[in-house]
């Protein structure tokens, strides 16, 4: 089979249970998805490749009519059923990265982020001045874009 329509194939079943009021914004997501994935670790501005689709894709993430929810029912729905479809181990991978800030002297650099953890993303939680649902879609959508589920094999 031809690569680039399996990948298709694959995009078609990540993002078919992900449906939006307007039409639009799931059109949207998938050419987003096509972009993010078509170079693997590009800023989105490289993925997009020129400044219409960039702010197209920035709208996207702005737009309200759009929830966090609605973009990522589609990549769950998908994984669901691949874990419910195997008897074999299943192998998840996890990003553990995370930034230490840590400074001898603290006082210079000045309050650097105010966090409330007991506020979740679905009651509007703010993390570090950016949406919180916003953030975590974009982390999302760049991740489904560039995992493609290795095996234990690594096939």
């Amino acid at each position: 089979m031809d690569p680039m329509l399996e990948g298709a194939s694959w995009l078609d079943e990540e993002l078919a249970g992900s449906t939006f009021a307007d039409a639009r914004l799931g059109q949207r997501l998938r050419r987003l998805s096509e972009q993010l994935g078509g170079i693997m670790g590009a800023s989105l501005l490289q993925a997009c490749q020129d400044w219409a689709a960039t702010k197209a894709a920035y709208r996207f993430f702005d737009n309200d009519q759009g929830s966090e929810a609605e973009i990522l029912a589609g990549h769950f729905a998908a994984t669901a059923s691949r874990v419910t479809a195997t008897e074999r181990p299943i192998l998840i991978l996890h990003d553990t990265t995370e930034f230490t800030y840590h400074r001898v002297r603290p006082e210079p650099v000045g309050v650097t982020r105010q966090s409330r953890p007991e506020v979740s993303a679905a009651e509007g939680g703010v993390f570090e001045g950016r949406d919180i649902d916003r953030t975590v879609i974009l982390l999302c959508i760049r991740w489904i874009a560039s995992s493609l589920g290795p095996s234990l094999l690594g096939q």
